[in-house]
């Protein structure tokens, strides 16, 4: 079910609400003792400010509307104070007292608003001033914050029920953190990210990690990934990353003092800081563990018991003031407490059977102390923010907005009329300062069999007919191969195999034999003496093979596209084929994918930032620029945008003079030469721009 659009006053509350966390937090971060190091302090307290007085037990939960419910054997006296319990399966949060009695629940009939949900929560912790807590519901791919006293979500991050990399959209968070200033940290798992969203935002403000669907350990540009960033005394963060059970101390800034490994475990959860220099993890396994380990990999204390006591799943665990540590045990339906000295279960909440009568509960994937001892209140004093000015090359990852401009913007420094108005050409360098352009659609929408020269002599472009094709087409991709350039598949009143051929500087083409299959709407990327072909249409469906020649005849096959799309852009750079946005099943789509040309291991790396088909694309100079395109709307755009694969951060970098998609594109020296397109009200564009750097 979708939200449903609130009404004007509710937007007015929600935003006043969000804004009193942050004000109030920046109010408590501002007074709290300055223990932060130096990559975690946005601005240093008074040396001798008094420590704030911590956060009380809610007024809300002064009253049980349960009675106690615990198991045999249970002692409350273990628990410092209640316990907010992430009641998974159930779609609740609830609050239990030492003695199992239920305190608080969410939701409860009223708490909704009119088509909103709350589903499946896996972890809910109090916000560092106690008033509220912060879930995460990590299948309906969304942050929730909840005000306590008013039992209702005054804030969302995410589009509840569907899974995405771009604004306001999550894939699996987990662990979601409010900072003292109303920053919300939260790991991202399967866009393999860290995000830091600004409190009423819907982008984030940073992202630690590269956004992608292909997640291994190389941080902080990459995170395999990541379930838990939980705070430490020193204002650093304990990173877990799942794939290859990795542990990592980062601080806001991006910079990691170090990453091991939690010994013998195979799918690290949530590790936290029990005291400096020891950790404690959960292994959500079958049977499960929970151990107390050193960084150097030394096991303190391993809680893995057999037989009807085997845990299963456990996710979270807790120390608590006494030593004990509180677990949940996920698949077992219970929360417990463990004392380490006897290994023994010496609390109890959960009957071990799934249920939501109370004293019971059905998958329980989170839980956090009541304050004033709950793991952001005690924390409060040491979670900072990025400092003023933090390199961008440690916050890696791009953010679905356009960024600020590149230093390599392009300007435009003329036009030329063309013979007849084109779009859905074909362009292809054929040397320092000169081009081809083979094909396209005319006005009448026909295809036609046009070759053009161009030639550029300073800033001043000459256009001349060169030649015929031997077939007319149109959505087809060329290249130069040797003394001549070919051009590949497109379209005529259905998709074609051909490979055409024309010597330079012109002349007449002849047909060279064909593709493995039909293919049009492809796009067409040179590299090293190769020709890369990606994307396109078949005929019946988008063809996601990747295929290479080097003679125009002979193909091979070198991976295949994670997202097949017709009408994508590409570029090969340092070993890597990009493919940059395209339309599939009439979707249009805002992926970045690359190909690792000598493995073929294919990976969404980025997100530009509108969906977009019909670019052109370049690389000049040693930059990737992106040209015009179609949005989501088919709407041509007059965006330029240059992509960092280092980061794989899309910058703005200048505009067409008019909005331009289908347009042919070539490098010529240092200038771009952009040919025909399509411009506003579908009108076929009759001139070529030039481009150069500014």
């Amino acid at each position: 079910m979708r939200k449903a659009k609130p009404l004007a006053i509710a937007v007015v509350v929600l935003l006043l609400a969000v804004t009193s966390i942050y004000l109030a937090g920046r109010s408590h971060a501002k007074n709290a003792a300055s223990a932060k190091t130096s990559d975690n302090t946005r601005t240093k307290a008074p040396a001798k400010a008094p420590a704030p007085a911590l956060p009380g037990l809610p007024a809300a939960f002064s009253r049980p509307i349960s009675g106690p419910h615990l198991q045999p054997g249970s002692n409350p006296s273990v628990l410092p104070g209640p316990l907010l319990i992430a009641d998974r399966s159930n779609n609740r949060l609830i609050v239990v007292s030492p003695k199992g009695r239920i305190l608080w629940q969410f939701p409860q009939p009223g708490d909704l608003a009119p088509g909103q949900t709350f589903l499946i929560p896996d972890d809910a912790f109090f916000t560092p001033d106690g008033k509220y807590i912060i879930a995460t519901e990590e299948d309906d791919f969304v942050i929730s914050v909840i005000s306590i006293a008013q039992h209702k979500i005054i804030f969302r991050y995410g589009t509840p029920g569907q899974s995405g990399m771009g604004p306001n959209h999550l894939w699996n968070p987990d662990d979601a953190m409010m900072l003292p200033d109303g920053y919300i940290l939260s790991p991202d798992i399967k866009n393999c990210r860290i995000l830091l969203i600004k409190p009423g935002s819907l982008s984030p403000v940073h992202i630690y990690g590269l956004s992608t669907n292909y997640c291994y350990h190389n941080p902080p540009v990459r995170f395999g990934s990541p379930n838990g960033a939980f705070p430490m005394t020193n204002g650093h963060y304990v990173v877990t990353e799942i794939n290859g059970d990795w542990v990592d101390e980062m601080g806001l800034n991006g910079t990691i003092y170090q990453s091991f490994h939690a010994p013998g475990v195979l799918y690290p959860s949530d590790t936290n800081e029990v005291r400096p220099g020891v950790f404690l993890t959960a292994d959500y396994s079958k049977p499960g563990t929970v151990e107390e380990f050193t960084s150097s990999g030394q096991v303190l204390w391993r809680y893995s018991p057999t037989g009807a006591q085997a845990l299963n799943q456990p996710s979270l665990a807790l120390p608590l003031p006494n030593g004990d540590v509180v677990l949940n045990d996920d698949k077992n339906n219970r929360v417990i407490v463990v004392d380490p000295k006897t290994d023994k279960v010496v609390w109890q909440y959960g009957t071990g059977v799934a249920g939501s009568a109370p004293g019971q509960l059905s998958n329980p994937d989170g839980l956090d102390l009541a304050p004033p001892f709950s793991l952001l209140v005690t924390h409060a004093a040491t979670m900072g923010q990025p400092p003023a000015g933090a390199p961008a090359s440690v916050l890696a990852g791009p953010i679905n907005v356009i960024q600020p401009t590149s230093k390599s913007s392009l300007n435009v420094i003329g036009t030329h009329p063309l013979p007849q108005a084109l779009q859905r050409v074909a362009v292809a360098a054929t040397g320092a300062s000169t081009a081809l352009s083979l094909g396209g659609l005319d006005n009448a929408g026909s295809s036609v069999t046009s070759i053009y020269r161009f030639k550029l002599s300073g800033s001043k472009l000459t256009v001349a007919a060169a030649g015929s094709l031997a077939q007319a087409t149109h959505d087809a991709g060329a290249a130069r191969i040797a003394s001549h350039v070919y051009l590949f598949g497109g379209g005529q009143s259905s998709t074609v195999a051909s490979v055409q051929s024309v010597g330079i500087p012109g002349g007449t083409a002849k047909l060279e034999g064909g593709l493995p299959q039909p293919r049009s709407d492809l796009s067409v990327a040179p590299y090293g003496g190769s020709t890369y072909l990606a994307g396109g249409y078949n005929g019946v469906n988008m063809d996601a093979t990747v295929l290479k020649t080097v003679n125009g005849s002979g193909f091979t096959s070198v991976g295949n596209l994670v997202d097949p799309v017709r009408y994508g852009a590409s570029v090969v750079y340092d070993g890597h084929l990009y493919v940059f946005g395209g339309e599939s099943g009439g979707v249009v789509t805002s992926n970045i994918q690359a190909i690792n040309l000598k493995t073929g291991q294919s990976e969404i790396v980025g997100q530009l930032p509108v969906a977009c088909e019909g670019m052109a694309s370049v690389v000049s100079n040693g930059k990737i620029y992106l040209l015009g395109g179609s949005d989501s709307s088919g709407n041509a755009v007059s965006s330029i945008w240059q992509f960092d694969p280092a980061t794989a951060m899309v910058y703005s970098a200048g505009s067409l003079p008019v909005p331009l998609a289908y347009s042919g594109a070539a490098s010529l020296g240092s200038d771009i030469l952009v040919v025909g397109g399509r411009t506003t009200g579908g009108i076929n564009y009759g001139r070529a721009i030039l481009l150069r750097q500014g």
